[in-house]
């Protein structure tokens, strides 16, 4: 198993994560990793992307031809913090970073935005939503 930090071996994984690291690899990652990253959880590096995918698709779809995600990559897994890896393994590539607890606080915060409310507001005051 090899960690992956730079540009270059994090840009080479990802034109092959199709290559997939095994439960077993992901496991022996985890335990090699847990003086390091303190709840560790593992993926492969295609499951990964595939969610990474899925939130700029929904976020900012025309973003996604713009974005270097091998930096993206490189940048977190050289973070001081180091909750955030990609390792190489016998199979493939796999990720490994620390497990967040759900926070139920979050789940209370979130409203839903009626645009249709915002822009009547919006019509009668000229507040940008700000009073609504």
């Amino acid at each position: 198993m090899k960690r992956l930090t730079s540009y270059e071996e994090i840009r080479e994984a990802l034109s092959q994560m199709d290559k997939e690291s095994t439960s077993d690899e992901m496991d022996a990652a985890m335990e090699a990793v847990h003086e390091q990253i303190e709840n560790p959880i593992a993926s492969t590096l295609k499951n990964y992307m595939d969610a990474v995918y899925d939130v700029i698709d929904e976020q900012a779809p025309d973003w996604v031809d713009y974005i270097d995600f091998a930096l993206y990559l490189s940048d977190i897994a050289n973070e001081e913090e180091d909750y955030f890896q990609v390792h190489q393994t016998e199979s493939g590539y796999c990720v490994i970073y620390e497990d967040m607890e759900d926070d139920e606080d979050d789940e209370d915060d979130e409203e839903e935005w009626d645009e249709e409310e915002d822009e009547e507001c919006c019509e009668e005051c000229n507040c940008n939503g700000a009073c609504g």
